[in-house]
This record gives C-alpha cells, structure tokens and sequence, in this order.
C-alpha cells in the first residue's frame, strides 16, 4: 500500500511536471504566434505605405509628363496658327500683286 502510494504520488507529480510543461510550450507557442503575427501585420503596412508611395510618385510623374505633353502640343499648335498666317499673309501678297500686275494690265491696254 505503501509503495502504491509512492507510485500514486510520482504519477501525480509526473502528470502535473506534464501539465506545467504542456501550458508553458502552449504559453511559448501563443507568444510566438502572437509575434509572428504582429511582425506580419507591420510587413503589410510597410508594404501599403510603400506601394501608396509608388502610386503618388508615379502619379506626380504622370502629370509631369501630362503637363509636358500639354505644354508642346500648345507650342506646337502656336506654331502652326503662326505658320497659317504667315502663309495666309504670303498669298494674300501674292494676289495684291497679280491683281495690280493685272490692272496695269488692263489700263495699258484699255488706257486710264
């Protein structure tokens, strides 16, 4: 009896070293998910504000590029007005003189 006692004891005392190393792995594993969670969330908030980064610098350059684009197309389109008179300007010259050639034309034949 004695002797079962003893047993009774070292297996209670097994089971409860059992039980205290089962709560303290369960206890390490929790922190260690806990912090493997929290490390994944701060990855994925550094990951959105890099990507938000990304998207406004490409957005700034896009309108960089866009007001670029504007700015040539406006110069490009001056030019042309510019050239559109300059040539409206040349024909119109260009008739004068046909039409004065041709009336001193018509005064040379038919006199003043």
């Amino acid at each position: 009896a004695e002797l079962s006692k003893e047993v009774a004891k070292a297996s209670a005392e097994a089971v409860d070293r059992v039980r205290k190393e089962a709560t303290f792995a369960a206890d390490t594993l929790q922190r260690e998910l806990a912090s493997t969670r929290d490390s994944l969330q701060r990855q994925v908030a550094d990951r959105e504000v890099i990507h938000e980064q990304r998207r406004a610098a490409f957005e700034q350059a896009l309108d960089e590029k866009l007001g670029r684009l504007e700015e040539a197309l406006g110069k490009e389109a001056a030019a042309r007005l510019c050239l559109a008179d300059d040539l409206a300007d040349a024909k119109l010259e260009d008739l004068r003189q046909d039409f004065r050639a041709a009336q001193e034309r018509h005064e040379a034949l038919h006199g003043k």
